[in-house]
């Protein structure tokens, strides 16, 4: 079945006032019904997590997670630095109680291998 509407009275019957006018009308009233009917039945919902947007989406999610450790591990290794730079001074000032910073050093090694542990844990 073929939908046959043009959603159009007949410029020509509606001037004249013809009789055929209001077959017209019932004619685009029934058709507008039928195509809303065929547009209402049997609607199949469209699988978004399917489409390319959806894994562009995803990507993008993953890209910025990643940025998002990379600063976390970017900030870790620069407390490191800062650590490094507080136990040379420390050495060079002869200055013998160098645990409480060994310990800072130890703290940031441990995070940086659970943020690393993290890292590998989201790309399996």
């Amino acid at each position: 079945m073929g939908i046959f509407f043009s959603d159009s009275l007949n410029r020509e019957d509606y001037n004249r006032t013809n009789a055929c006018l209001l077959g017209q009308f019932f004619t685009i009233s029934v058709y507008r019904n039928k195509l809303i009917e065929f547009f209402t039945s049997d609607i199949e919902p469209f699988p978004i997590s399917d489409t390319l947007v959806s894994r562009i989406r995803q990507t993008r999610d993953k890209e910025s997670l990643k940025d998002v450790e990379l600063k976390k591990i970017r900030d870790l290794i620069q407390k490191q630095a800062r650590i490094f730079e507080e136990l040379r001074m420390a050495r060079r000032n002869n200055k013998r109680d160098t645990t409480e910073i060994i310990d800072q050093l130890m703290a940031t090694n441990l995070r940086m291998c659970e943020e690393d542990a993290c890292l590998r844990a989201h790309h399996q």
